[in-house]
């Protein structure tokens, strides 16, 4: 049943997230087959379970079995939705990192463009997704060594996203990481070093505001002091500098006119594109570069990487693989069995209801927690509750904080009104004064009137309204 493939992959993705790849992966390829048998292998869903597959086998670094899925998944998107779908970007963009991860950059590079033109065109050109875009694209030039063409690219982005996160947000930092980098392989050290400075700070900001590390910071205090090393300054000078930065509390000013300062104003993002298509067409690019979107681009990329095998080839080939590899039943289980008790011996049995509950209360009375955490069922919970939080306010001593903190704020006398004066008339003063009901429903009839409305919208209260329905949904049927 489809509702068994849905369960089987809401399963896989946890597995996959826990990082228990390998408990994963047959029950991705089972909710896979399912979906297939039960929706036609050229529905959209097909493409999602070909797309989480395909992550996973790119995660365990088996990209040559990957491909084929982001090619196919990418098709049927294509085939599903319009060719200019931010769907089919998705999928452009995930095919084109795994050609990039193969170092087949010239093959990628078409498709980051693609993708890139796709999220334009659905969200505008200053959307956080349309950032993520230049920044893959950049990275890409960067690693082709034209590191003119990467730059103005990666400051559309640091500017794209510190105008639609704020200057403190970590995909800031990393955006400036990214330019100092690129500063720094031009060396252009002095440029770069306020801006490593400024990721290492949003880093510290973020740690401050969480209470845990951003799982990037090491990495750019450790990009950070490799920088200060290159400047050649000295131990102390260097240490000098690292203190404030990690230990930032302070507010950060927005970055990107210091950045137009130090480098110049950033050229409009259709003119740095503009100029990449020329420089392709200069060079002979291949079709694929110049594909007009809202044309398919899968049959060009097949020119360009050879013909997509289906999913049935990939599935089979897979199995071939695994069964080499003697992977356990559950990879190989007819859709008519049921995969529950397979994956009993893949996880172990699980458990009921009542053994996990028992579980965490052992866990929690281990940990020391209060008793609210153990009340049986027929017990109330306010009293608790409020030893958990501390004696709680009465609704008068709540409603006069509130009024204190309104009256700070000038807020208008509606808000202070006593309980026994009616609140109507200053409801009416600030957005005038209510229409009666008969003039509300004047206004309504002139308007359905306009509209034309049956006439049974206009029926007076005295007539019955039952011949009427008739007309508007047919007559009454009689029981057998």
């Amino acid at each position: 049943h489809p509702y068994v493939a849905i369960r089987l992959n809401n399963l896989a993705l946890l597995l996959y997230a826990t990082n228990r790849l390998a408990e994963a992966e047959p029950l991705m390829r089972r909710a896979l087959a399912l979906a297939e048998q039960s929706f036609g292998v050229e529905n959209p869903d097909v493409a999602s379970g070909l797309n989480s597959l395909a992550l996973l086998l790119q995660d365990t670094n088996r990209l040559a079995e990957a491909e084929p899925l982001y090619r196919r998944a990418l098709a049927l998107a294509e085939q599903s939705f319009r060719a200019e779908h931010p769907k089919v970007a998705i999928r452009l963009s995930n095919l084109a990192k795994l050609l990039q991860a193969t170092n087949r950059l010239a093959e990628a590079e078409p498709l980051m463009r693609r993708a890139l033109a796709i999220n334009m065109q659905s969200y505008g050109a200053v959307h956080p997704y349309v950032a993520g875009g230049l920044n893959s694209l950049a990275t890409l030039l960067q690693a082709t060594n034209r590191l003119a063409e990467a730059e103005p690219l990666y400051r559309r982005a640091l500017a794209l996203d510190e105008q639609s996160y704020g200057a403190e947000h970590p995909n800031v930092a990393r955006d400036l990481n990214n330019l100092a980098q690129l500063l720094q392989a031009t060396n252009r050290l002095a440029e770069a070093e306020p801006l490593s400075r400024r990721a290492v700070e949003i880093f510290a900001l973020f740690g401050n505001a969480t209470g845990y590390q951003h799982p990037k910071m090491k990495a750019a205090i450790a990009k950070y002091r490799a920088l200060l090393v290159e400047i050649e300054l000295s131990d102390e000078e260097i240490e000098r500098r690292l203190k404030p930065a990690t230990e930032t509390e302070s507010p950060l000013e927005p970055i990107v006119p210091e950045v137009e300062r130090l480098l110049g104003p950033a050229r409009p993002l259709e003119e740095v594109l503009a100029k990449l298509d020329e420089l392709y067409k200069a060079e002979g690019k291949p079709e694929i570069y110049f594909v007009p979107i809202d044309k398919p681009i899968a049959p060009h990329i097949d020119t360009l990487l050879g013909p997509a095998k289906s999913v049935e080839e990939v599935l089979a080939k897979l199995d071939e693989q695994y069964k080499a590899e003697a992977k356990p039943g559950i990879y190989f289980l007819p859709n008519s069995q049921p995969i529950a008790p397979h994956i009993d011996t893949l996880l172990g049995p699980a458990k009921s209801v009542e053994e996990v509950l028992t579980k965490l209360d052992e866990q929690y009375e281990a940990e020391g927690k209060p008793e609210i955490y153990f009340l049986p069922i027929d017990q109330p919970i306010a009293p608790h509750i409020e030893r958990l939080l501390d004696p709680g306010k009465s609704v008068h001593e709540v409603l006069a904080i509130l009024d204190e903190q309104y009256k700070a704020e000038g807020r208008p006398e509606i808000y202070f009104l006593p309980p026994d004066q009616p609140i109507a008339p200053h409801i009416e003063t600030l957005l005038g004064p209510a229409k009666s009901v008969q003039e509300v429903f004047d206004d309504l009839d002139r308007q359905y009137r306009e509209e034309g409305k049956p006439d049974v919208w206009f029926l007076p209260l005295s007539e019955p309204i039952s011949p009427h329905l008739d007309e508007l949904l047919g007559p009454v049927k009689e029981k057998k």
